[in-house]
């Protein structure tokens, strides 16, 4: 069935030969370790992205209804999804008031949408917080960089210096 989903039929026999017998297995992996596995059974470029966007999708899935049974709104992720909502960083992108309208559709009550929206908006300033950890650490790589620049400036202006006073 899996393989189905993901048009990879041709691929089942590899994948159970390399040992990858349940789709659980899968979706353990990273976007690297998926080239990898496609890579190693023979997929091409259309069947690996076929296969990535499958297993990418599923993991999606898992991530959100785990953070929606996290933030006690196990029930309402079925109507989510059915709403467009397939995780959680399409919920990061929304207005308050389309979460106000997603609520609604929803048919979530008045406690729980409050609750909705507090959760939402937390995830917003964690995934705004890991945005700007991620702007630190890239300046600080190239700060890293441009000292090392420096550095090998500073060393090949000595060494020039050092070759002129032996001549």
């Amino acid at each position: 069935k899996f393989c189905e989903d993901c048009d990879i039929v041709q691929f089942k026999n590899a994948l159970i030969k390399a040992s990858y017998t349940h789709p659980k297995l899968l979706l353990e992996k990273t976007q690297s370790e998926l080239d990898d596995i496609g890579k190693s059974v023979g997929m091409r470029l259309e069947y690996l992205c076929k296969f990535k966007a499958v297993v990418l999708e599923r993991q999606q899935k898992i991530e959100f209804e785990q953070w929606c049974q996290n933030n006690g709104f196990g029930k309402f992720s079925q109507m989510l999804m059915k709403h467009g909502i397939k995780s959680k960083h399409e919920l990061v992108s929304k207005s308050d008031s389309e979460l106000d309208e997603l609520c609604k559709k929803c048919l979530i009550r008045l406690g729980f949408a409050r609750s909705f929206r507090t959760a939402v908006q937390e995830l917003k300033e964690k995934s705004e917080d890991n945005k700007g950890q991620k702007e630190k650490e890239s300046e600080t790589d190239v700060t890293i960089e441009v000292e090392s620049i420096s550095t090998n400036k500073d060393e090949e202006e000595e060494l020039q210096r050092e070759k002129l006073e032996l001549k």
